[in-house]
């Protein structure tokens, strides 16, 4: 099994905007290998090990957290390219990622994703294999 990529969620209203802000389809990859998840944006990148993945869900985003990539300063980031809902993603041990140029922690992610079910089985699958 290889490396399978994975989509943002645009919302169409939305889209014009990130795409000038620098994270269009084209400038954001999301995937994930047997070994590790993988987010990178022009402003954000981390590689988590799927053995550091504790659990996976369903949230939603908070309303500041309408589309693009964001931090509550404590962790938890969000990636999104709409304000629907998005997978989470919790860490332990915490990841060390570089946010505009900065080292940061990710203790969760939140991808808004287009194909949150593909995702979440693959995912599931990879931990299952992994344990």
């Amino acid at each position: 099994m290889g490396e399978q990529p994975y989509a943002l969620n645009y919302s169409p209203g939305l889209r014009w905007l990130l795409v000038l802000a620098g994270l269009g389809q084209r400038r954001v990859q999301i995937s994930l290998t047997p070994e590790r998840l993988e987010v990178h944006t022009l402003y954000f990148r981390v590689t988590v090990p799927i053995a550091d993945i504790a659990a996976v869900g369903d949230g939603s985003a908070s309303w500041l957290a309408l589309a693009g990539v964001h931090t509550d300063a404590r962790g938890h980031w969000v990636i999104n390219g709409s304000p629907g809902p998005v997978v989470t993603v919790d860490v332990d041990p915490p990841a060390r990622a570089h946010a505009m140029g900065l080292q940061v922690t990710v203790r969760r992610l939140a991808l808004g994703l287009a194909d949150a079910s593909a995702f979440h089985t693959e995912i599931d699958a990879l931990r299952q294999k992994g344990s």
